[in-house]
């Protein structure tokens, strides 16, 4: 009798934190979702602000100004960097799904 309330203690502790891992489970990939749909709207603004970068200057009249090249230019590198940083996270993505 003893070995069978404490078989069901033991039972009911494990289903109570297997229903609370999961429960928290759920939280944290919901939360990875939000997280990752923001970063994939973020990397288009970053698209988006590249070309319109690109279009402004097509005559180069920004870069040759001293002042407003100096910034101009910081822009384009801060640009560039986000860029080439989302690239290389969607291909780390890429190879780790062919790896699945």
């Amino acid at each position: 009798m003893v070995f069978e309330i404490i078989l069901i203690l033991i039972i009911v502790s494990l289903s109570y934190i297997s229903y609370n891992l999961f429960r928290k489970n759920e939280k944290y990939e919901d939360t990875i979702e939000v997280y990752d749909n923001w970063i994939s709207i973020f990397d288009i603004s970053v698209k988006d602000t590249e070309t319109k970068l690109q279009q402004i200057d097509e005559k180069g009249t920004f870069k040759s100004d001293d002042e407003v090249g100096f910034f101009f230019d910081y822009l384009q590198e801060l640009n560039k960097g986000l860029s080439d940083l989302f690239e290389e996270q969607t291909e780390e993505q890429t190879e780790g799904e062919k790896d699945e």
